[in-house]
């Protein structure tokens, strides 16, 4: 085997995070986060397909900071789509009911988790 030596410089975290090398990495795992968000995301009728279904309030962006890239996934970017966070977490109906979160969402960040 032949022998390699490294070195390194003060601030080659910020270079190689901020790399297009990193920009791939976190697309493609915001865009898994993403799908497994819709696949997850409570459905209404299979009859009719809303202009308000969760599903499709459902996005990804990519955003470079001094740090390096970093990955979001949006929901709700349609201010009147506002029932996708509702289903999230539950809520109280106006005569006081709890209705509970179906927790698609943090099931998405869980089975994308990398163990």
């Amino acid at each position: 085997m032949a022998d390699a030596e490294f070195t390194f410089s003060k601030g080659w975290e910020t270079e190689v995070f901020r790399s297009e090398y990193a920009r791939e990495a976190v697309a493609v795992h915001t865009a898994d986060i993403m799908k497994l968000s819709i696949a997850n995301a409570p459905r209404g009728s299979f009859k009719r397909d809303n202009w308000n279904a969760i599903r499709k309030s459902i996005s990804m962006s990519l955003d470079k900071s001094l740090k390096g890239w970093h990955g979001n996934v949006i929901i709700e970017d349609n201010e009147k789509v506002r029932h996708a966070l509702l289903q999230e977490g539950g809520y109280r109906d106006p005569k006081g009911r709890r209705h509970p979160g179906r927790h698609y969402l943090k099931k998405a960040l869980e089975r994308a988790r990398i163990e």
